[in-house]
């Protein structure tokens, strides 16, 4: 006999998008002058109770400046949450080292609760979906070749939690522990042909080496650990949809 399907909505949540260096932004909606923008930002107005939340949390507004094509600009309104995240990640974890393995297997990263897509002429993309102190369930997503950075952070925090594993004396999973993201470092030459530009890619910021103390720093209570379990089914009903319908970035 085939099981009936239980029904599961897929959500919306707010975008949390990472600026490189790139992205145009000013403080000051006065201001003549353009800044390259380096940090996590979402937009303004799109989900009430994250402008709500972003707003008791005392995150700054600030305008960003978007090419639409032929040399026109649309500009909107951000929050700007700052060149670090901690975010619980809601997913199993990636299940391949590489953007092109994750498109191979891509069925089994929607299982695991990650969303990837590369259409015909188009940029690879890639995102999940984590819980942010104080913001709630967020979907953070990133294009082209910072995918490559994405997916290492989700391997670093993989490897954390194999860590963990032998702290705790079970297998802890991927959503219990903060996965900390940052800035690099240094800033990192994009492009081919001669033609590079230099960006800040995000990283794992965890500490080398990982320490019992660190892991237990950053693994969830268990009052989060339910609230984030709750969300399972409807984020992989989101990972699954990804690529077939307009999942941002």
């Amino acid at each position: 006999m085939i099981p009936r399907s239980k029904p599961q909505n897929a959500m919306d949540c707010p975008l949390v998008q990472y600026a490189s260096g790139h992205t145009k932004f000013r403080n000051d909606r006065s201001a003549r002058s353009w800044s390259g923008l380096v940090g996590f930002h979402a937009e303004c107005g799109v989900v009430p109770a994250f402008d709500h939340a972003c707003t008791a949390a005392g995150y700054a507004r600030i305008d960003i400046r978007h090419t639409t094509g032929r040399d026109q600009a649309e500009i909107k309104q951000h929050w700007y949450l700052g060149e670090e995240l901690s975010i619980w990640p809601v997913t199993g974890g990636p299940v391949a080292e590489t953007v092109a393995g994750l498109l191979r297997r891509r069925t089994a990263a929607a299982d695991a609760g990650i969303g990837v897509a590369w259409g015909n002429g188009e940029r690879s993309r890639l995102a999940f979906r984590g819980w942010i102190q104080g913001l709630g369930l967020v979907q953070l997503g990133v294009r082209s070749r910072m995918t490559d950075y994405l997916l290492a952070a989700l391997l670093r925090h993989t490897a954390v939690c194999d860590v963990a594993d032998t702290v705790f004396r079970r297998e802890v999973g991927f959503h219990e522990l903060a996965l900390p993201l940052g800035v690099a470092a240094e800033e990192v030459p994009f492009g081919t042909n001669g033609h590079t530009v230099a960006v800040w890619p995000l990283v794992a910021r965890w500490p080398e080496p990982v320490t019992a103390e660190h892991v237990r720093e950053a693994r969830c209570s268990p009052a989060l650990l339910d609230t984030i379990l709750s969300f399972w089914p409807a984020v992989q009903a989101w990972a699954a949809g990804y690529g077939v319908r307009d999942n941002g970035a």
